[in-house]
C-alpha cells in the first residue's frame, strides 16, 4: 500500500513569487518487476541516501527528503544500479531494504 502525502513548501528564494514543492512517500518501494528496492545503490556499496535518491529520480522527482531502513530482512531485493539480486540465505545472510522513501519535486513558478 502506497502512502501519498502532498506538502507545499512556500519559500521566496529571493523571488517575488513563492516556489512550490510536492512530496510523495513510497512505502516498501519496489522496482523492476516488483522486487523490493535494495538498501544499497550497488552491491554492498553506496547504501541509504544514494539508493533513495536514485529511486526518487527514477520516479521523476528531484530528490529525497526522508527514508527509513526496514527492521527485518527482505526475502529478495534488487539494486537500482546494476540490478543485482540479493536473496536472503542464498547469496547473502540478509537483504536490507527500505520501509519508506519520501521524494520531493520542486517547481519554480513559470
Amino acid at each position: 500500500m502506497k502512502a501519498f502525502k502532498i506538502t507545499i513548501f512556500i519559500a521566496t528564494l529571493g523571488l517575488t513569487t513563492p516556489a512550490l514543492a510536492v512530496t510523495k512517500t513510497f512505502t516498501n518501494p519496489r522496482i523492476d518487476g516488483g522486487y523490493h528496492l535494495d538498501w544499497c545503490l550497488t552491491w554492498a556499496e553506496n547504501c541509504g541516501a544514494p539508493a533513495a535518491r536514485a529511486f526518487c529520480r527514477l520516479k521523476g522527482y528531484d530528490g529525497v527528503t526522508d527514508y527509513k531502513k526496514t527492521n527485518a530482512a527482505r526475502p529478495v531485493t534488487k539494486t537500482i544500479n546494476g540490478g543485482q539480486i540479493c536473496t536472503t540465505g542464498e547469496n547473502h545472510p540478509h537483504c536490507d531494504g527500505f520501509e519508506f522513501i519520501e521524494c520531493i519535486q520542486s517547481s519554480l513558478p513559470t
